[in-house]
């Protein structure tokens, strides 16, 4: 999870093709549209 820096307690999550800041939920659904997986670049 990507957490703000700027807003503390917010993290970046996926949602209907776009990004949100929201404030922490718990439950499998916010979770899972937190989670992102880190690859490497375009060479």
């Amino acid at each position: 999870m990507l957490e703000s820096v700027n807003h503390p307690g917010r993290f970046l999550r996926h949602q209907n093709f776009q990004l949100r800041l929201d404030p922490y939920q718990s439950g499998d659904l916010y979770v899972a549209d937190s989670a992102f997986r880190l690859v490497d670049g375009l060479a």
